[in-house]
């Protein structure tokens, strides 16, 4: 077996794999026991390079894969806050949604100085037959909430992107 210890390939056989009586390049018999181990200790350095050059390769594509499997980690998450917030945007018309827009940018307006002018949700409480107080405070509740959804995919996208391994990025749950 081949193994690495403190950066140095060692090679540990067992005994009787020391020494064979015919070579195996050619056939013929060794014409002695130090020219089987000498051709042994050629193919064992060999085999012990091949080796090194595979693991240097694997180890140069980790950075690779680990960016792969943060990419998809984060293709993840998106996904479930997206089907989230679809379920949210599904109880309501898809042109209300348009207007989420509207209605945000209205209430942070009216939550600077309440007597600032909101044509759009004053227009909409008045159908509604609320006050406009009132619609402002659902509005500002659903800001919220979505605030808190969007906090949430980006906390867990951070957690992502520092992790520095495959099982960091595997620990990252919703």
């Amino acid at each position: 077996m081949i193994k690495l210890e403190a950066g140095n390939y060692v090679v540990q056989l067992p005994e009787h794999f020391l020494y064979q009586d015919i070579n195996p390049e050619n056939g013929q018999p060794f014409v002695s026991e130090a020219a089987a181990q000498a051709w042994e200790d050629a193919y064992l350095i060999t085999a012990a390079l091949a080796q090194a050059e595979k693991d240097a390769a694997f180890e140069a594509a980790a950075p690779i894969r680990l960016d792969e499997h943060k990419a998809r980690k984060v293709a993840e998450i998106r996904a479930h806050f997206a089907g989230f917030v679809d379920s949210l945007k599904a109880d309501a018309a898809p042109y209300e949604v348009e207007t989420w827009p509207v209605q945000t940018a209205e209430y942070s307006a009216w939550m600077a100085k309440s007597t600032t002018p909101t044509p759009y949700v004053s227009a909409l409480a008045a159908a509604r037959g609320m006050p406009l107080a009132d619609l402002m405070a659902k509005i500002g509740a659903k800001v919220a909430g979505l605030a808190q959804v969007q906090g949430a995919q980006q906390a867990l996208e951070a957690a992502v992107k520092a992790a520095v391994d495959e099982a960091a990025v595997d620990a990252v749950a919703w």
